[in-house]
C-alpha cells in the first residue's frame, strides 16, 4: 500500500470495511478522511439530490490530500479513479460484506454510525431491506464492471485489490 500517495479512493461493496480502513489510514497518514455516506444521504437515509452530492464530492476532490471511503454518483466515480494516487479496492467474498452488515445493524442498536447524518437510525425494516438488496446489487453487478475497468492500464498500475478479510485487517 502507498502511504505516500495525497489522494486515496477506497471503493468496495456495502460493509466490506471500506469505513474502518479509511480511518486506519486517515490516523497514519493525518490526512482527512471523507466517507461519502455522510453527505449522500438525508437524515432518514433517502439519497440527496444528486447535485449536490456532486458539488460536495468536487469540493473534495479539488484538495491536495484526502481519502475518500465510497463510490458516490457513478457517472463520477472513473473521474475520481483518475483523481485518486491509490485505489483500494475491497473485494471480499459477498457472505463476508452480509456478516458485517448484520453486525453493523446489532452494534446500531446502541450507537449508530458516526459516518451517517446526524440523527438517522438505520433501525428500521425499510432501510435494513434496502441494503441487503443494495449489497446483493452491488455484488452480482457492479463489482464485475469495477474489476473490469480496473484493469484499464491506467489503474492497474496504482491500484490494490483485497480480496481477503484477514489482508484487510492487517492494513
Amino acid at each position: 500500500m502507498n502511504f505516500e500517495a495525497q489522494r486515496i479512493l477506497i471503493i468496495g461493496n456495502l460493509a466490506s470495511g471500506k469505513t474502518r480502513l479509511a480511518r486506519s489510514i486517515a490516523k497514519k497518514t493525518n490526512r482527512p478522511c471523507y466517507h461519502i455516506d455522510s453527505f449522500q444521504f438525508d437524515q432518514n437515509l433517502n439519497i440527496r439530490p444528486l447535485h449536490l452530492i456532486r458539488d460536495e464530492l468536487k469540493k473534495i476532490e479539488d484538495q491536495k490530500h484526502w481519502i475518500i471511503d465510497g463510490f458516490g454518483p457513478l457517472d463520477g466515480l472513473e473521474a475520481r479513479m483518475k483523481a485518486a494516487e491509490q485505489i483500494i479496492f475491497l473485494d471480499l467474498p459477498s457472505i463476508q460484506s452480509y456478516w458485517w452488515l448484520t453486525l453493523r445493524f446489532i452494534k446500531s442498536l446502541w450507537r449508530p454510525r458516526s459516518e451517517l447524518p446526524p440523527g438517522s437510525s438505520e433501525l428500521n425494516l425499510k432501510h435494513i431491506k434496502k441494503a441487503y438488496a443494495t449489497l446483493r446489487k452491488i455484488h452480482f453487478g457492479m463489482l464485475p464492471e469495477l474489476r473490469r475497468i480496473l484493469e484499464k492500464p491506467e489503474y492497474k498500475s496504482k491500484t490494490l485489490i483485497i480480496t481477503s478479510k484477514s489482508t484487510l485487517l492487517k492494513l
